[in-house]
């Protein structure tokens, strides 16, 4: 029993469909196909060119899309704006959370960092004559009073909304952008 291999493909060399099987039993499909005889099993993890079919690299990313033509992969602008969206969300929240300044000090800013810098800004609000022993991003300590702890809460309001008024201009480049190469020129 002779086994047959038809490889259907598109005009830019993309797999369609491999059907194998005994000789007698397959139709010889009417669309762009080869009559593949080689020892490889072929699947739609290759491509057709110059009439054999050819193994595609391994893909950059599972949102680019083989293009068989340019034997590129490519991705669609709209993924592409999903993709350095998300780049600058990320870079967003490294800066969010990294560290601020006020009156010439450091101070941490993860997420309960910030927690604790609202309650104390709140105890400050309420008492402005209190003391606050902070530890700094440095790690050393320093004492606060309410009012320059105000202070403290304002300038991490300020942080967070600069961080959020880059990021928002970012995006508006982001939808703005026509190209991959505008996409990948856009960065924090």
């Amino acid at each position: 029993m002779t086994t047959a291999t038809y490889i259907s493909h598109d005009q830019s060399g993309n797999i369609i469909s491999v059907v194998s099987g005994s000789e007698g039993s397959l139709i010889e499909p009417e669309d762009l196909h080869i009559n593949y005889t080689g020892p490889e099993k072929v699947t739609t993890d290759f491509y057709i060119k110059d009439g054999e079919p050819v193994q595609k690299p391994d893909a950059p990313s599972p949102d680019h899309v083989f293009n068989a033509g340019t034997e590129l992969w490519e991705m669609s602008l709209d993924q592409g704006k999903i993709q350095a969206w998300t780049r600058i969300k990320k870079k967003r929240e490294e800066y969010e959370f990294s560290i601020f300044s006020s009156g010439g000090y450091l101070f941490q800013c993860g997420s309960k960092s910030q927690q604790r810098i609202m309650w104390a800004t709140q105890r400050a609000q309420a008492d402005s004559s209190i003391s606050i022993d902070w530890t700094l991003a440095d790690n050393s300590t320093h004492t606060f009073t309410g009012t320059e702890f105000l202070e403290v809460g304002s300038a991490l309001a300020a942080h967070v909304t600069a961080c959020h008024a880059i990021s928002s201009g970012l995006r508006v480049q982001i939808e703005a952008a026509t190209t991959q190469a505008e996409l990948d020129a856009i960065v924090w």
